[in-house]
């Protein structure tokens, strides 16, 4: 009786016990045998379905180490006739569409080895594109062969040499089976490889143009060399023939039966890698992971070593039809992410910023994989990353809805303390160009003088702070023009009620850090302004600094310095360089906005009610600050 090995089983040895599962092992008499099953497209070459012999040996430990290697030595064998699905009808070969792909596959490698032979001669000039010998059935190939016949008989003889040559290639092959060697024998045989001159077969037209394809294909290529230009057209069949040669190359260069690597697993160290190199700090980490989660969901897979360029390319173009939110959905709960893609692409899918995103994040992942070999191609090059002309950035705001943001009678009064952060936080972003999330985290401790001069100081020192990256790290002086507005009295009452930060009104997400709260108000406040493009947010207000530092005449060198930008010195990215707090206070103040001058000093200098007062001080929780929009729609 035999056991069979698919399903977990347990072996004894002594009182231990092991369960494993491995699909090629069973045991038959305390015998261990190794089994496995022949697919059914190669079958009429080995002529059984099954190939089974024993291991010889009843230790479970040697089997194992067995079975691995006649598995790998199959798998192997597999891939070497893999490309053979021949057919002899008649005395007469008969292609398939499987055997001319794999003939045509085979001609382009020999396109590639010809090239990457050439490439740097190409590169240097030495040799013109058009002079490499890299095609086959080109009219120059003809009138250079001393060929007697016509052009068509020409292309007729070439296409059937190749075939030639491509099966005698696979009879030289010393790992195939001697059923497999009698099979190729009997097809090397000319009359069964050339067609009769009565009935031209069907495959020999099809062949011949795979190959002029082909020979384009050759052509374009050189020319990239050139150029450097790879965004040429690819028929679909020759895209086909490029993935079955990189998952063969793949295949040919693994070694030994791999370990497989959890992404997950490999994240953890990509991740430290990222920290410890690049100084990437935790949001940015947590959304790389979030967008391999994604990833990986939308290709089913869960091991790095079992990523192929074929997934590469499934991801280029199925990635934009995920749905937006598609983890919240019912359906995902349900179905994998494959499944719950959408028919067309519409405003309901992810944005071209969320694309660029995701590929981006797996494309640097991969990048690290190949480094450290847990992938033996470049899979990077295979993604198709969005150009810089769709993308969906943030805008500056313009002058106009600067004038509606600082309105007098819509923006928030600073008597409020409980809402005072969204009285200070955009003038602050307004006069540093400073992220939402460092201005919400800033402790009153990161708030420091210097002779008359205030300085903010943007750090992750403490567990709930994050920075973008090591740039970020650094020391901005507070504008003038922020300190008439009343911050100087708000840091001293907020000191004098001890609280520990200065926005204590700002609760703590892991998620959001602390911008939730400000950043949900900010954009409902810009909606009842009527500001509703998709492309002003907060961060507008970066962009729109950049510019203003620029046009004020700003030195390069000071502008990183003061936005946290990373600059070309190394000395520029410790703490917002090593610039005294008052050369960067002079160059700061250049930043001037004199038509919102009139409007912030109303907002400085107008008064509350003594009723509103009373409500503040009654009524702290209750958020007033979009109470204008409310009259408005009463009246």
């Amino acid at each position: 009786m035999a056991v069979k090995w698919y399903l977990r089983t347990s072996v004894t040895h002594g009182c231990d016990t092991m369960t494993l599962k491995y699909n090629h092992l069973e045991r038959r008499n305390h015998t261990f045998y190794f089994r496995y099953r022949v697919p059914s497209w190669v079958r009429h070459i080995f002529e059984k379905e099954c190939i089974r012999y024993s291991l010889n040996t009843n230790d479970y430990n040697i089997a194992i180490h067995l079975v691995k290697r006649e598995s790998f030595k199959y798998d192997t064998l597999l891939n070497d006739i893999r490309w053979l699905v021949m057919e002899i009808r008649n005395g007469k070969l008969h292609l398939s569409q499987d055997d001319i792909e794999n003939i045509i596959a085979q001609r382009i490698k020999e396109i590639q080895d010809k090239l990457d032979e050439s490439y740097y001669k190409i590169k240097n000039g030495e040799i013109a594109p058009h002079n490499l010998p890299i095609t086959m059935l080109e009219e120059k190939d003809y009138k250079s062969t001393p060929f007697d016949g016509s052009y068509e008989e020409f292309k007729d003889e070439q296409v059937i040499s190749f075939v030639k040559k491509y099966v005698m290639a696979m009879k030289n092959n010393k790992r195939i089976p001697p059923s497999v060697f009698d099979f190729l024998k009997r097809t090397v045989k000319k009359n069964a490889i050339e067609p009769d001159e009565a009935a031209r077969p069907d495959w020999l037209d099809k062949l011949e143009n795979g190959m002029q394809m082909a020979d384009d294909y050759a052509h374009n290529r050189a020319e990239a060399i050139v150029t450097d230009n790879r965004n040429f057209y690819i028929p679909a069949v020759i895209e086909r023939c490029l993935s079955y040669i990189e998952e063969e190359r793949a295949a040919n260069t693994v070694r030994a039966p791999q370990v497989k690597t959890h992404w997950q697993t490999l994240f953890k160290k990509f991740k430290e890698y990222k920290q410890q190199i690049k100084g990437t700090g935790d949001l940015t980490l947590q959304k790389d992971y979030t967008c391999l989660e994604a990833i990986f969901d939308l290709i089913d897979k869960k091991y790095v070593e079992n990523l192929t360029a074929k997934d590469c390319d499934f991801i280029s173009q199925k990635i934009y039809y995920i749905p937006k939110n598609w983890k919240k959905t019912d359906l995902y709960k349900k179905k994998k992410l494959k499944n719950c893609l959408t028919e067309d692409i519409t405003e309901k899918n992810i944005s071209t910023t969320t694309v660029k995103k995701y590929l981006r994040a797996f494309k640097e992942f991969l990048t690290y994989a190949q480094r450290k070999g847990y992938v033996n191609l470049a899979l990077n090059v295979q993604l198709e990353i969005p150009s810089r002309e769709t993308r969906e950035s943030y805008d500056p705001f313009t002058k106009a809805e600067l004038k509606k943001i600082f309105n007098p009678e819509t923006y928030p009064y600073r008597q409020d303390e409980q809402f005072a952060f969204r009285y200070f936080i955009p003038l602050m972003a307004l006069f540093s160009g400073a992220r939402l999330n460092e201005l919400c985290q800033l402790y009153l401790d990161d708030i420091k003088k210097e002779g008359n001069i205030y300085y903010m100081l943007f750090t992750d020192e403490r567990k709930d702070q994050h920075i973008k990256n090591k740039s970020s790290k650094r020391i901005e002086p507070i504008h003038p023009k922020v300190m008439e507005m009343g911050f100087e009295e708000y840091h001293m009452s907020v000191r004098a009620k001890r609280k520990e930060r200065l926005f204590y009104q700002l609760s703590y997400s892991d998620a959001n850090h602390y911008t939730d709260k400000m950043s949900k108000w900010f954009g409902r406040y810009l909606d009842e302004l009527g500001i509703k493009s998709k492309r002003k947010v907060f961060h507008s207000f970066r962009h729109l600094v950049k510019p203003e530092l620029r046009d004020a005449g700003i030195p390069q060198e000071y502008q990183n310095a003061i936005c946290g930008w990373e600059g070309q010195d190394t000395g520029e990215r410790t703490y917002g360089s090593n610039f005294k707090i008052n050369v960067l206070y002079n160059e700061l103040c250049k930043l001037k906005y004199p038509f919102l001058d009139e409007n912030l000093k109303k907002i400085r200098e107008r008064q509350i009610t003594p009723r509103l007062a009373l409500q503040y001080r009654l009524y702290p929780n209750v958020d007033r600050t979009l109470d204008f929009a409310k009259k408005k729609k009463e009246i």
